[in-house]
Formats: structure tokens, C-alpha cells, sequence
């Protein structure tokens, strides 16, 4: 393993070779080391680790963190683990199942120039899955980074939690609703609160909605169940209506 130090805490951790290409792992990346790990990505995007104590790996997004985890044995992937949708997107989640919000926070605030690099922190579109207190156990985060940041000091400003995608079986949690008459172009069990978080999409993204491609991370195909189509790479779920595309948030 290589132990290169380029700055006082940017490191050239390590690289692999997968996909007959050779991966570079950078610890602290500088802007330029961000950069050049985006250009090495099929769609400009970054996967990585940042630990507890405010540490950050990075890697291009299209090695995914569990081949990333058989490829190299000193990571720690207990950590959590994060990948971007350009500069605007931004996912955390662990293989544990659930996330400690003060020590998300904590190492969040620690990495906040380098995730700032990474991302647009401020504007970014955040996603956290499986947030630690009861309120959200289970639920997922959609919000920017200051909502986030002061999640429980005004829980009425918070970003929409959804009900949600289920991260493992990625299904779609739907309540029948018999109080209200649904429109035509949706099924009966289609839950009228699931329309009031319907983010209507550019006509680029929703270009990729209807060719199955996912607008954020680029996956393809969608994964298509009961009139929704979902990513299987970043979880994400989008619905047409009358021709029109739909993020649920």
C-alpha cells in the first residue's frame, strides 16, 4: 500500500485494480484530487467513507463500496458510507441499518470543507437513510444540510420523511386510502399524501425517467413495481403522470 503525503492531511491512500483499471483511493482529498476522481467516473460522481472521527475516503462511484470492501481489506466499511449524484446530491447510509444522527453530525461537521468540495453542501440535495431516533427509525431524511444539521432543535422545519422505500427489499410503502377519490391515471391504492411529495422533473431528467435511467446516479434499468420505477443503486423512486415526470420525496 502506498502512503504518499501530498498535503498536511490530503493522503494518496491506496489504489486497486478493478475493471482492468486502476482505482485511486484518496484519505482528506484535495479539490483537485476530487476532480480528478469524478473525471475517472463513468458519470462524474464519487463513492467513499467518512468515519466518525470526520475522516474521508474517496473513489470513483462506479466501483461500489462492496467491491470496493473485497478489494481492499483496510478500509473499515462499518463506517458510513456515502456516493454523490453530481455536485448536487448527496446519499449516506450503513450496512448496520441505522444511523446515529449525533455522530453523523458530529463527523459531518468535522469533514464540512471537504464535503464542501465533494458537493454543493449547502444547495445539495441530502438523503439519509435510517436515522437512529424513533421519530425517523426506519424512514429516510430528504433534505438540505441545514435542515439536517438542526434536525432536532425545530422538528416542524425538517425535510420530508417518507414512508418509505424499504432499503433492503426496495418496495414501496403504500397506504390504501378510502377517504378520498383518486384520480383516473392513478391505481386505487395509489396514497393521495404520496402525490403532495411528487418534485416534478426537468425535462433532462425526466428524459432519463422514461428510458429507465436514473436522473441522479445514472443506473439503468429502473426497477419497475405497482406504477413506480425505482433505482436499485440509490434507491430513488420517480412515478409519470399524465406524461410527466416525478421524484417522490
Amino acid at each position: 500500500m502506498n502512503n504518499l503525503k501530498r498535503l498536511i492531511k490530503s493522503e494518496f491512500y491506496d489504489g486497486v485494480n478493478k475493471y482492468n483499471t486502476y482505482i485511486e483511493i484518496f484519505k482528506n482529498p484535495t479539490s483537485q484530487e476530487i476532480e480528478d476522481t469524478m473525471k475517472n467516473d463513468s458519470y462524474k460522481c464519487v463513492r467513499g467513507l467518512l468515519y466518525k472521527d470526520g475522516t474521508v475516503y474517496i473513489w470513483p462511484a462506479d466501483i461500489l463500496h462492496g467491491s470496493m470492501n473485497i478489494e481492499n481489506e483496510t478500509l473499515d466499511f462499518t463506517q458510513y458510507r456515502f456516493f454523490t449524484g453530481g455536485k448536487d446530491w448527496l446519499n449516506f447510509h450503513t450496512d448496520k441499518g441505522f444511523i446515529d444522527y449525533k455522530e453523523l453530525k458530529n463527523a459531518m461537521k468535522i469533514a464540512e470543507s471537504t464535503l464542501r468540495n465533494i458537493v454543493n453542501l449547502d444547495s445539495s440535495y441530502i438523503e439519509i437513510v435510517g436515522l437512529d431516533d424513533p421519530k425517523y427509525n426506519g424512514k429516510v431524511f430528504q433534505g438540505n444540510y441545514e435542515k439536517f444539521l438542526n434536525l432536532y432543535e425545530d422538528v416542524t422545519k425538517v425535510g420530508r420523511l417518507i414512508k418509505s422505500i424499504d432499503f433492503n427489499k426496495r418496495n414501496i410503502n403504500i397506504t390504501p386510502n378510502e377517504n378520498k377519490t383518486c384520480p383516473a391515471d392513478m391505481p386505487p391504492q395509489f396514497d393521495l399524501k404520496i402525490k403532495e411529495n411528487l418534485i416534478p422533473l426537468n425535462q433532462l431528467n425526466e428524459a432519463d425517467v422514461k428510458t429507465d435511467r436514473c436522473p441522479r446516479c445514472k443506473y439503468h434499468p429502473l426497477e419497475k413495481k405497482d406504477g413506480f420505477k425505482t433505482c436499485l443503486r440509490c434507491n430513488s423512486t420517480y412515478k409519470m403522470l399524465d406524461g410527466k415526470g416525478y421524484l417522490i420525496n
